[in-house]
Parts: C-alpha cells; structure tokens; sequence
C-alpha cells in the first residue's frame, strides 16, 4: 500500500518530457495547487511509444525510435527545475524536502 487516500486525491497531473526547445511547466502550478489545499497528487509520468525518428524519415525511411518511459527520477529532476523559479510562498509547499512516493510500471 501507497499510503495514498483517494478521499483526498486532487487534480490528476501528466508530466512530460522535455524537449531541447519546449518545456512545459503548467502541471506543476496544478500540484501546488492541490497541496495548498491539503490534497494528494497523482502525477502520471510520460510514455514515448511509436515516436517517429525524424533524422531517418528525411532519408526516406520510416524508423521509430525505441519506447521510453519517464523515471520517477526525471519527474522530479524536472519539477525541482520548474521550483527554483516559484517565490518562497510556493516553495513553502513543494520543494526538495516535500515527500513523494513513486510506483513505476506496476
């Protein structure tokens, strides 16, 4: 058992990866949201499957890359990234001594 409450469960977040040239951050305003309000989060972390390798297509060949699945690691890595930037009332709910609980490919 997760420890995890679905009485208490908030907005469900999908967090993706980033690419060299877009870099979402909007999920995580929605985390703090629900933290400010004393609820869990469900972060779904990003899965590329079928991904077209756009280098290969230009040659005419229509390769796909191999399917990557996002760590628990990455998620976090991008969202201390994302928090650096928040004010210290944000911070005061999310920041690298929050508690989080991670469950990959059950």
């Amino acid at each position: 058992s997760s420890g995890i409450n679905a009485e208490y469960g908030g907005d469900t977040v999908s967090i993706c990866f980033w690419k060299e040239n877009w870099r979402p951050t909007s999920f995580v305003d929605k985390i703090l949201k629900n933290l400010q309000n004393g609820l869990h989060v469900l972060c779904l972390l990003d899965i590329r499957v079928k991904e077209i390798d756009w280098s290969k297509m230009v040659r005419g060949k229509k390769v796909y890359e191999p399917p990557q699945f996002m760590s628990v690691n990455t998620a976090i890595e991008q969202i201390l990234e994302i928090i650096k930037d928040k004010d210290n009332r944000e911070r005061e709910f999310l920041n690298e001594d929050t508690l989080c609980v991670g469950i990959a490919r059950l």
